[in-house]
């Protein structure tokens, strides 16, 4: 990494929570050695490369509440590597060596002074050392204080903190101008944690035609500090889309580390149709914050609730339309003759193809290719069906 010396400068700073364990830089080392041997020592814990950029230091000397000196950092810090500034009137070997900057004024420190890493990018303190604003001559930490001791982060650590009760305790104390720790960092691994999961809860189900909204639940597993979107789309199987139920196709998103379920409205259409118990479903895909969709469909089933049911009768006729799909003619089969048949466009607008003499086939050939419905009447009751034309 490049080294470079900045001007001082005064700033003001908000402190927010430290980040989550292992997905931030943390001071692993401080050294306050004699004379200007001053050195302090930043750890990536996370699995990629960080841009140093985004990062400032600040010194807080002799109880002050506001930071005298900072710096920001640059270059970048691989995985598991850490970054060394120096005083740069430190130990030269170190100086030399292993220091990646120097800087005079904010790396000076007395054993009293408070050290603030900073993430300006999200605008959290991502670690902090000593308590701002308190007037001690020292600091103690563990079997020493923070004055004539090198401090090193203890391997159990995986996170900085913004409360220096906990800080305080996380150091393991070794003498005054003790070097032999400085330029790398040793931390237990971090766990890993499972992606998250997003799944229909219910993935069939039926309910009554007069149910007017059926809601179809969205749940989550391992959920992590990121947002996790997903879609959710329809599909048609013997329902209709805007005629037996109306859904919109959209996206749902889950807020970041919440479990709670989402819930998916549909609409169904009550009509006063005798029809048969009809069938669609709802679609998951395209997750983001690399989730896997465990369930992907829910199958639902509208429940007839004008008198026809699953058995297929309308006023004890059976009706059966085949091919379906159909390019050439229609193959009506019912059990008695229906009084009257209507067939229509998607537009709702009622179309006339040729019937045979024998009136249950019909030759479709002449119709546009789509989707078509078809009412059969027999008394006071209807039945609706549903054909596409190839």
């Amino acid at each position: 990494m490049r080294r470079y010396f900045l001007i001082p400068f005064l700033t003001f700073t908000v402190y927010e929570m430290a980040a989550q364990p292992c997905s931030d830089l943390f001071i692993s080392e401080y050294v306050e050695g004699s004379s200007f041997n001053k050195m302090i020592e930043i750890y990536n814990p996370t699995t990629g490369t960080v841009d140093l950029s985004a990062y400032r230091l600040q010194t807080y000397f002799n109880a002050s509440d506001t930071p005298q000196y900072e710096f920001q950092l640059s270059g970048t810090l691989p995985a598991g590597d850490v970054w060394v500034g120096t005083n740069s009137s430190a130990d030269t070997s170190i100086v030399n060596n292993i220091a990646d900057a120097t800087n005079s004024f904010v790396i000076n420190w007395n054993g009293n002074d408070a050290i603030v890493l900073l993430n300006t990018v999200t605008g959290d303190t991502a670690d902090i050392f000593g308590q701002i604003g308190d007037s001690v001559a020292n600091w103690i930490v563990g079997s020493g204080t923070t004055q004539d001791h090198s401090l090193v982060r203890m391997a159990t650590v995986q996170e900085g903190t913004t409360n220096w009760s906990i800080g305080a305790t996380q150091w393991d104390v070794y003498p005054q101008n003790d070097f032999s720790h400085i330029g790398s960092h040793s931390m237990l691994p971090c766990l890993i944690l499972p992606d998250p999961e997003v799944y229909f809860l219910i993935t069939s189900d039926s309910f009554q035609e007069n149910t007017i909204s059926y809601s179809a639940t969205v749940s989550i597993l391992n959920p992590n500090t990121n947002a996790t979107s997903v879609d959710v789309t329809f599909f048609d199987v013997s329902a209709v889309q805007g005629t037996d139920y109306t859904f919109v196709n959209q996206t749902i998103t889950f807020p970041p580390s919440s479990s709670a379920p989402i819930q998916i409205s549909v609409d169904i259409n009550n009509d006063a149709v005798a029809e048969i118990d009809e069938e669609f479903g709802l679609f998951l895909s395209n997750p983001t914050n690399s989730a896997s969709i465990t369930s992907t469909t829910a199958n639902l089933t509208i429940l007839d609730d004008d008198g026809l049911g699953n058995n297929n009768l309308l006023n004890n006729m059976e009706v059966i339309l085949f091919p379906n799909p159909v390019s050439g003619w229609l193959s009506i089969q019912t059990t008695t003759k229906p009084d009257w048949i209507r067939i229509k466009n998607i537009l709702g607008e009622e179309v006339a193809p040729r019937f045979s003499e024998e009136w249950n086939h019909i030759d479709v050939s002449i119709l546009p290719p789509g989707m078509y419905f078809m009412w059969v009447g027999k008394g006071d009751q209807q039945q609706a069906f549903s054909f596409v034309k190839q």
